[in-house]
């Protein structure tokens, strides 16, 4: 008995021994999906934070809901998952046995890419999809059991696209799998019948979740798969900056290699196994026909194949982030070419058994190869292991690598290729970080991340992540490189930044703005993780997440870039409070990474706010598009009174855009209450003036005279524009002025678009009486008009 099954208990033993090694892997993408769990499992559905969101956020909604079952069962999230991992791998090894032998079984079982996947949904999404190519390949239309065969197959499709939305991949795959028709075979009869049983097996898995998906969030699509883009369009990736999909097999290849020459082997292996396969479909042979060329390759038990091909070419079509366990999928393709490989291997010991192209495996189970040798000396019997051994030695040595990360080793620099396939040990003071916040902060905080998963999983709090993840309305910001935009525009409560990198390109715990609003209340260092400490910083004050707009209008910057709005957290700076400013730009053609300066200029001259810069790369953004870039600076802690205009002009450029007004308020008036306000429209008022002094009283002013005109103005609503401030002495019979001062208030140092409501604005202005004037009673008009059309406010009575 343990003879006959000693393949499936190898597998076990080695899965067992594999699952104690890597007992404490945890990554931080998977606990995205426990969080989504637990709340699944609390009644707040598909929703990452406590609140509802709009958008689906989840890339597993399928995997989210079999957890929230084992969490209602009693059990925690990230164990489930961990053995649901495990008991997945076991029986996609089982499948890949069954089809291509004992090598690829094991092969499977013992890939260290696949235990970087432990935790996430991509075991149990490759079990279901193999399980489904092992039912089509095995059910034949002669056999019966062929309905419930392919509506099984269908369900595991289903199920698989609930679990991760690339399943239409294989889905696909299978189905042009079954439409292939046999030779002599009808597909009207046959092949059709297969693919519609296929759809609705699928179709009664997937189906009411899609429909449930879709009507909530308005698809069923997740919002990350357009974030992922936005991040690799960006330069961020699992590897290196502005690393490509294929880029990263290649780096996951040379890691391994770095890391363990040995693997060497393997991997020799599946060149032998791909140049094998590509020989059993007779591309080259003109005497087969093409029917059955195509036959040969839509072959079921090539699907693995195939599949691998299909994700690579996809992955790299849609331009994807590409990370470690995106590369998954592959790997069962490449443990069947390790099984071809070493099948072909075997029959080299004897040249009389006839070449399959996927020969099934041997009723020994492939443990030892039994048949004639071509010497004469049997020796093909020792072949196999010592073909197992050459593949598993290597593979074990990556696989003891990766526990050894796990059980407290320093993985290398973060900068080498070697640890791009190893793991992190960022989750272990992350998860320090997310418990102290749960413990040290009230249940309304709002907690702001870079990397989301196991801090906002263990702090339970509203969380924030800067990367877009769950922010999906910063995604072009992303997609610009603009990963500092969320914090500006969201401020949460707290903030953990790692030491290196914490915002990508950004630091922002280095800037004076940040340190103005946030102060540091906890670090927590681990010297295994490169970024240590993570350091928690909590906000200060209030939020500045104001928006006011103080500029509308198209403006040039150059290069054929403009400015089309610009807009500011307030218009009243404050000594010591950062200011954020934000300019919409419209794109021109690419000019590379440019610097764009902005400065508050002071309108009466001398120095004005500290300059802030941001580096634009216009490569990244598409000509005419619009979008907002912000500018965070610290103001003075006594800033010079008066208006003030931005000026942003990109750093080799001389010429700079002047446009939308700010202010720091004059300094109050004595005795404002006594005075009396003519009312204006939109709030303004006018001081009704009761006196005026001069060269000497106001009646007895002498002709040719200067008259000093004490005005004062009372702010009221918001303007937009900037409006221009009358003075003029009427006769006692005509309404021509026989004298008039026209101009912005303030010699228009302190415009009216930035008077605030209730404001007393002193204006004095100094009047030239005319040399000729004869002698009687005469009338100052003030007022207000915008200059634009010559509409003056009307007095509001």
């Amino acid at each position: 008995m343990l003879m006959r099954h000693r393949g499936s208990l190898l597998i076990c033993a080695i899965a067992a021994l594999l699952a104690w090694l890597m007992r404490f892997a945890r990554f931080d993408d998977p606990f995205i999906t426990y969080r989504f769990a637990e709340n699944l499992a609390s009644g707040n559905w598909f929703s990452f934070n406590a609140a509802v969101s709009g958008a689906l956020l989840t890339t597993s909604p399928a995997y989210a809901m079999l957890l929230a079952v084992a969490r209602l069962a009693g059990a925690p999230v990230p164990v489930a998952s961990f053995a649901i991992s495990v008991l997945a791998l076991v029986i996609g090894a089982f499948l890949l046995r069954r089809s291509a032998g004992m090598v690829a079984g094991l092969a499977y079982i013992c890939a260290p890419l696949l235990w970087l996947t432990i935790g996430f949904e991509t075991p149990l999404f490759l079990a279901a999809v193999l399980a489904a190519f092992a039912l089509i390949d095995q059910s034949k239309p002669q056999l019966p059991g062929l309905r419930q065969s392919m509506v099984l197959a269908g369900a595991l499709f289903g199920l698989a696209l609930g679990l991760r939305g690339d399943a239409v991949v294989p889905f696909g795959l299978a189905l042009a799998c079954v439409l292939m028709p046999e030779s002599g075979m009808s597909p009207a009869r046959i092949n059709l019948r297969r693919a519609a049983l296929i759809i609705s097996g699928a179709t009664v898995t997937y189906l009411p979740l899609a429909i449930y998906l879709a009507l909530r969030f308005g698809s069923p699509i997740p919002t990350t798969l357009a974030t992922k883009t936005a991040q690799a369009a960006s330069g961020l990736t699992g590897f290196f900056t502005g690393t490509s999909f294929p880029g990263g097999l290649f780096i996951l290849l040379a890691g391994y290699v770095s890391n363990n020459p040995a693997i060497v082997m393997p991997l020799a292996y599946i060149a032998v196994g791909l140049l094998a396969w590509l020989a059993s479909l007779h591309l080259s042979t003109r005497s087969v026909p093409v029917a059955d060329r195509i036959r040969l390759i839509l072959s079921p038990r090539s699907a693995p194949i195939l599949w691998a091909l299909a994700h690579m070419a996809g992955y790299t079509a849609i331009g994807v982030a590409p990370y470690v366990w995106y590369y998954a999928p592959m790997v069962p393709g490449a443990a069947l070419l390790l099984g071809i490989a070493s099948q072909q291997l075997l029959k080299l010991a004897a040249p009389s058994r006839p070449l399959t192209p996927l020969p099934p495996p041997t009723p020994s189970d492939g443990m030892a190869y039994r048949g004639p040798s071509p010497f004469g000396w049997g020796w093909g019997r020792y072949l196999f292991p010592a073909l197992l051994a050459s593949v598993l030695f290597p593979l074990g040595i990556s696989l003891w690598q990766e526990s050894q990360i796990w059980n407290g080793a320093t993985p290398p620099d973060p900068s080498t290729v070697q640890s791009k396939v190893l793991p992190e040990t960022k989750v272990f003071p992350y998860e320090q970080v997310g418990r102290w916040i749960a413990s040290n902060t009230p249940q309304t905080a709002t907690f702001g991340v870079t990397e989301l998963g196991v801090m906002s999983y263990y702090a339970n709090r509203t969380a924030i992540d800067f990367l877009g993840l769950v922010s999906p309305h910063y995604r072009e910001a992303i997609r610009h490189g603009d990963y500092l935009q969320t914090l500006i525009r969201e401020q949460p409560d707290y903030v953990a930044l790692t030491n290196i990198n914490p915002l990508y390109l950004h630091t922002p715990q280095h800037d004076d703005w940040f340190l103005a609003q946030y102060q540091p209340v906890q670090a927590f260092a681990d010297p295994r993780f490169w970024g240590s400490p993570v350091t928690v910083y909590q906000r200060l004050g209030p939020a500045l997440t104001n928006t006011v707009l103080i500029d509308h209008a198209v403006h040039d910057l150059g290069d054929g870039w403009r400015i089309t709005a610009i807009a500011t957290n307030d218009k009243t700076i404050v000594g010591n409070l950062p200011l954020f400013v934000q300019l919409r730009l419209r794109a021109g053609a690419s000019i590379g990474q440019r610097e764009l300066r902005l400065q508050p200029v002071l309108l009466s001259g001398g120095d004005g706010l500290p300059v802030s810069s941001r580096i634009i790369n216009t490569s990244l953004w598409r000509v005419g598009e619009e979008a907002w870039v912000d500018f965070p600076l610290r103001t003075q802690s006594i800033p010079r009174s008066g208006g003030y205009i931005i000026s942003a002009r990109w750093e080799t450029s001389s010429t700079a855009v002047m446009a939308g007004y700010l202010k720091v308020p004059l300094p109050a008036l004595a005795n404002t209450e006594a005075m009396v306000f003519a009312p204006l429209s939109k709030g303004l008022g006018a001081r009704v003036l009761s006196q005026a002094s001069g060269s000497g009283d106001f009646i007895t002013t002498c002709p040719g005279g200067e008259l000093v005109v004490p005005l004062v103005w009372r702010g009221g609503d918001p303007e937009s524009n900037n409006l221009t401030a009358f003075v003029h002495l009427l006769g006692p019979a005509s309404n021509s002025p026989l004298a008039q001062t026209d101009g912005p208030p303030l010699s228009g140092t302190y415009p009216t678009s930035v008077w605030g409501a209730g404001e007393i604005i002193p204006d004095s202005r100094i009047l030239m009486i005319p040399p000729k004037l004869d002698p009687g009673d005469y009338s100052l008009v003030v007022g207000l008009y915008d200059p634009s059309n010559g509409k003056r406010l009307p007095v509001s009575l």
